[in-house]
């Protein structure tokens, strides 16, 4: 008797149900090469697809330097650093802008903000698996690393869980090494790494350890079997597979810093800088036009080193019992004019693209850690299209 139409139909939704399962099933290498368009076009499962091009973004430190109290400040640190994840942001500049550091002659120290949002961004983006080797007791950490601690976790792969699914890279601390023997690390498995290499103590590496399954040796001197690692640029999880694997920190003195010595950059230098203001021009992101880019910067103006937000200046607010005052904050425009070398620029002359990257608001104004998420939800789509892979 011949099958129904509803019979045929089910056999035809289970057949494509199996192959999805199949195509799914299978982990992309990354020793294999990426593939042509031409290559693609036969054959239904592509190749891994990594990410050359970088963004970066820089925050004025002194953001923190008059916090209505130590938990304002952990978590405004807390919420840069989560949309930071979030968008993929490869580095983190904290600029100092106080009136010292934007001499002529930079400061040989930083403010006490500056300071402050560098340690807890950088203690967000370490693994938890790290922490306990790299910052000691977690009772005993200083107050506002205990409070960063407890800030809701932004879970980026490069945090990745002892029972998740295999990862080809991993962060892991070196716990030992002996001359002759290699190095030992803690890469928050069931079992230790080892690497060839004789790495200091307590330093922290990006370490591959296969794209399907690990190479394992038994090591006679401790009676275990580890998995042989290899250490690895930070950014070959990215470059290779597209992984987003964090972010770094950089401290730079004043402003002018801010556009040098880039640390995802082999030159030090960004090929695209964005000054993100208020007062910079309204643009659709929908048709806004980038320049290819390898290397971009994105600008917050916001600190209160001399007193708004990238998003359009600031005001005094009380502290409970009127006993504190938060600093005003200082828009891009007051923080270029305050630079001694652009003492007659504007952002415009400063910036390759100055953009109003928070439009459409509904106060009056905008602190930074509340404008950097906009503005990054505002510039992604065009970034995605224009970094050079």
């Amino acid at each position: 008797m011949g099958e129904s139409s509803k019979e045929k139909k089910s056999k035809k939704q289970k057949r494509h149900h199996d192959s999805d399962k199949k195509k799914a099933g299978k982990r992309p290498s990354a020793a294999d090469e990426p593939m042509s368009a031409a290559d693609d076009a036969g054959d239904d499962e592509p190749g891994p697809s990594g990410r050359k091009w970088t963004l970066s973004l820089a925050v004025p430190g002194t953001l923190l330097d008059q916090p209505l109290s130590p938990e304002v400040a952990v978590c405004v640190a807390g919420q840069i650093a989560r949309a930071a994840a979030a968008f993929q942001v490869d580095e983190l500049v904290v600029y100092d802008d106080s009136p010292v550091a934007t001499a002529t002659q930079p400061a040989a120290t930083i403010t006490p903000g500056t300071a402050l949002l560098a340690r807890v961004l950088q203690f967000l983006d370490t693994p938890l698996h790290l922490r306990p080797n790299m910052y000691g007791d977690p009772q005993q950490l200083p107050p506002e690393l205990r409070l960063a601690a407890a800030l809701p976790a932004a879970d980026p792969p490069h945090h990745a869980r002892p029972s998740g699914t295999w990862m080809p890279y991993r962060e892991g601390v070196v716990l030992k090494s002996e001359q002759g023997s290699g190095s030992y690390v803690d890469v928050g498995l069931d079992r230790m790494v080892w690497l060839e290499q004789e790495l200091p103590q307590s330093t922290r590496v990006t370490v591959h350890l296969g794209d399907l399954e690990p190479e394992t040796r038994f090591m006679a001197a401790y009676s275990e079997t580890m998995i042989v690692g290899k250490v690895v640029p930070p950014s070959q999880p990215r470059e290779t597979l597209g992984l987003y694997w964090g972010y770094t920190v950089r401290i730079a003195l004043g402003l002018p810093r801010v556009f040098r010595d880039a640390a995802v950059s082999r030159s030090g230098k960004y090929d695209l800088t964005i000054g993100s203001s208020p007062a910079g021009a309204p643009t659709d992101p929908g048709s806004l036009v980038l320049p290819s880019f390898k290397h971009t910067l994105v600008v917050f103006g916001g600190g209160g080193g001399g007193g708004g937000s990238g998003a359009g200046g600031g005001v005094k607010a009380a502290g409970a019992g009127g006993t504190k005052v938060q600093a005003v904050q200082q828009d891009l425009e007051q923080l270029v004019s305050r630079v001694p070398d652009w003492e007659h620029k504007l952002p415009s002359d400063v910036f390759n693209l100055y953009l109003n990257t928070t439009p459409h608001l509904g106060t009056r104004h905008l602190r930074t850690e509340d404008a950097v998420p906009i503005a990054l939800s505002y510039l992604i789509t065009p970034i995605l299209k224009y970094g050079k892979q």
